[in-house]
């Protein structure tokens, strides 16, 4: 029985003793862009905070509530539309989603999926993909599906860019 104790007293402190190693990020992939702050790092997987803001900002737009996703907006945020126009400033934003969805009988925007990384882990910000199939009937028109990808460049609780990309056959086909 004392060799039973001794062995477990000697177990207890060996573990007591055991720190858990820090482990680093994970990180894949590469950034290839002319800036400094960036050059040469890894992309670093994001936060769900993040993934969970976008995600609600979607079902914002997907409700109609143009408050509600403008809220989410940066003043000074640039929305980089797939049809290679630009946007800059709150005001221009709220225009240019008012007249989208004024112009709409129905929308609907299913993600696909959503991710976030981050390229710089002092700078604060990340970028969060989310993909997905908008099917769409325009006032007078004929219901489309349509595959959309967007990138969002989130700040704390902003979005101060925003680029999508949209391609004529959806993502579940």
């Amino acid at each position: 029985m004392k060799h039973y104790f001794v062995g477990v007293l000697a177990i207890a402190v060996a573990l007591a003793g055991c720190q858990p190693q820090e482990q680093e990020p994970r990180s894949n992939g590469f950034v290839n862009i002319a800036d400094p702050a960036v050059e040469g790092k890894q992309w670093k997987m994001g936060t769900q905070e993040a993934v969970d803001f976008v995600q609600k900002l979607s079902d914002n737009y997907n409700a109609g509530d143009v408050d509600a996703v403008m809220a989410a907006v940066a003043d000074t945020a640039t929305f980089h539309f797939a049809d290679g126009t630009s946007v800059t400033g709150k005001d221009s934003l709220r225009a240019g989603l008012t007249g989208y969805i004024d112009n709409m009988e129905s929308y609907n925007w299913s993600l696909v999926f959503i991710y976030s990384v981050d390229l710089d882990l002092d700078a604060g910000g990340e970028w969060v993909f989310a993909g997905g199939d908008e099917t769409r009937t325009p006032k007078g028109g004929e219901e489309e599906t349509v595959s959309l990808l967007e990138a969002f460049y989130v700040v704390g609780d902003q979005i101060v860019e925003i680029y999508q990309f949209e391609r004529k056959s959806p993502i579940t086909n």
